[in-house]
């Protein structure tokens, strides 16, 4: 019969007349839980066991007049095989054996680590008893699975997160790499685990990226969103580039540090943004700035101009006779009208120019750093191209502009106000023409 199976139970080994006084000794002297095992042809009886040993199964003592207990009499079916395994390490190798296993007594489970050492015959010859020493682990064992819960369950979320996650050491050595981190940069989790993070950037942020490392592992600071001020950017293993979104945070690894950064491929979000963004400052048919677009403008620009004693000038333009092109023509024609005299705007400003639709047939240019001289010049040239610009056959398209110049008590509003003045002078001299 297989020691380790007990599919019957043996019968109990009975004690011989003498009780075994120096085992009794010898376990009594160890100040932590200890007995002594006896192989037998059942498996292993216990011989002798100090009060702390049997304190654990909710024992106070051993009787004399009984059977000697086996193992299966204190420990639990999953533990049994688990102790029979350690004392016949013990027994047939001759070495110490260590086995941790549940123990339930009173109501309660608690962990305890048992040694299993041989004890050998007076003879010297042979080997048949076990001294077994235990002591309660349940703090540590608890403490341990607890963490291999949270490890598990880490890996876990690491493995499955939609984002990319990378974890590196403090000299930028890559340790984790997830399918999704896989799946943004291109490369395998076996092609970039153990090589330099500094891959996954262009080389013109790397060769200062060591830096940031190490000044983020001497701060106080335990996570930071990177790219606040100025976009990241990312290289893929095909050497294309795109912005990127990470946040990073570090935690104290023995002497070492290790980081841990989310890495999101941020190219499509920030394209939606910038597309809503735009929207939402743009005239939707001409392509120019809108009223709330061009407001502000006019509002920073005032300001930096007076702040630095700059020049200023603003158009005020407004299509002739445009109720018309629509009553004859349609709205169609008139759409083609304003989208012919946005792209003219457009044509002839400057990067620093703001043009803009500000309502139904009125338009607008803030021209930073320009004289009212050179406004003016401007406005009559844009009269000459759009006059000349054949949108409706038969049917030229005309503009009056008003041209005005920022003075020290204008705000934005005073001079709007003042181009529309000149605007409306333009009107009643004829219109097609520009005034100042």
């Amino acid at each position: 019969m297989n020691s380790l199976d007990r599919d019957m139970v043996p019968k109990k080994a009975e004690k011989p007349a003498e009780v075994t006084s120096s085992l009794d000794a010898l376990v009594g002297a160890l100040g932590i839980s200890a007995a002594v095992f006896e192989e037998c042809n059942d498996g292993f009886k216990l011989l002798a066991a100090n009060p702390k040993y049997l304190k654990a199964f909710g024992r106070e003592f051993m009787p004399l007049d009984q059977p000697y207990p086996d193992v299966a009499d204190f420990f639990a079916p999953t533990a049994s095989p688990h102790i029979y395994s350690g004392l016949l390490w013990a027994l047939c190798y001759g070495r110490e054996a260590d086995v941790t296993v549940p123990i339930e007594a009173n109501q309660e489970t608690r962990w305890w680590r048992y040694t299993f050492a041989p004890l050998v015959n007076d003879d010297q010859t042979s080997r048949c008893r076990v001294l077994c020493t235990g002591i309660d682990v349940t703090r540590k064992y608890s403490a341990r699975l607890a963490s291999e819960m949270v490890r598990t369950n880490l890996e876990s979320f690491v493995k499955s997160s939609f984002e990319g996650i990378i974890a590196c050491r403090k000299d930028g050595t890559i340790m984790r790499f997830n399918k999704a981190a896989e799946k943004i940069f291109g490369y395998s989790n076996n092609e970039i685990v153990g090589q330099s993070i500094n891959m996954l950037m262009p080389s013109k942020f790397a060769a200062s990226h060591d830096k940031h490392l190490a000044s983020f592992a001497r701060s106080p600071d335990g996570a930071k969103k990177m790219g606040e001020r100025l976009p990241l950017a990312g290289r893929r293993k095909d050497g294309s580039e795109f912005v990127t979104e990470v946040a990073i945070s570090k935690t104290q690894v023995g002497d070492d540090v290790m980081f841990m950064a989310v890495v999101r491929d941020d190219t499509d979000r920030r394209a939606a943004v910038d597309k809503l963004r735009k929207e939402a400052n743009t005239d939707f048919l001409t392509g120019l700035h809108n009223r709330r677009s061009f407001d502000r403008h006019l509002e920073h620009e005032v300001a930096r101009a007076n702040r630095y004693s700059r020049p200023l000038s603003f158009l005020a333009l407004d299509i002739d006779d445009f109720k018309q092109v629509n009553d004859t023509h349609g709205h169609d024609a008139g759409d083609q009208v304003l989208r012919a005299i946005a792209n003219i705007l457009s044509a002839q400003s400057r990067d620093q120019d703001i043009c803009a639709r500000t309502g139904g047939e009125e338009l607008c240019i803030l021209m930073p750093e320009t004289t009212l001289k050179a406004a003016t010049a401007i406005a009559e040239r844009l009269c000459g191209l759009i006059a000349a610009c054949d949108v409706i056959p038969d049917n030229p398209v005309t503009v009056s502009i008003g041209c005005a110049h920022l003075t020290d008590d204008d705000t934005g509003l005073t001079l709007a106000a003042r181009a529309d003045e000149k605007l409306y002078e333009a009107k009643a001299a004829g219109k097609n023409r520009a005034i100042s």
